[in-house]
């Protein structure tokens, strides 16, 4: 996430990604000046400045989240002033909300929905309404079934996992939504 709030992150002159299968990306013919950016947002579970699950309504950990998020969209429009849409999204989520029984991650993490704390949503929701009519929050996905997930207990998707599934998910939304 801190590559993407850096202007001059390596991140920024790395090539789009190659086609598969010879099928070109949609956005090839506009890729240097896109109207839409997508980001994924992500910390890991270790980097205490985004998480605290000792303290989780400890604000410092949103307010990072919502400072670092703001930089990122200060980047993408210094980068992309074409952009006329970001849309931060989150990782993938399981198939319900927190608790036992519908969360997919092992029995220690319990605590959460699979890998998006409130903090994060509530983070780009804050950024969001401080960028209106740029920043938006992308649709939350949730897997149909921990089977999506690798048997580590997700959200990885892994041999054994449903990547498939769920990025036929993502592009169903956003045909419907170009």
């Amino acid at each position: 996430m801190q590559n993407f709030a850096d202007p001059n992150d390596s991140i920024w002159t790395q090539p789009f990604d190659p086609p598969d299968a010879g099928v070109p990306h949609k956005c090839v013919a506009n890729s240097t000046s896109p109207d839409r950016v997508i980001v994924v947002v992500f910390a890991t579970n270790t980097d205490t400045t985004y998480n605290d699950f000792a303290n989780p309504s400890d604000p410092t950990v949103e307010a990072s989240w919502v400072t670092i998020l703001g930089t990122i969209v200060t980047t993408i429009q210094a980068k992309y002033p074409s952009a006329k849409r970001i849309e931060l999204m989150t990782m993938i989520r399981g198939p319900g909300t927190s608790g036992p029984g519908t969360d997919c991650m092992p029995a220690a993490t319990t605590t959460h929905e699979d890998i998006v704390e409130p903090w994060v949503d509530n983070a780009i929701a804050t950024v969001a309404q401080n960028h209106p009519s740029l920043v938006f929050a992308a649709p939350k996905f949730y897997v149909g079934a921990c089977s999506w997930f690798a048997t580590d207990g997700g959200p990885h998707f892994l041999p054994g996992g449903q990547p498939g599934l769920v990025a036929q998910m993502v592009a169903a939304y956003y045909t419907l939504h170009p």
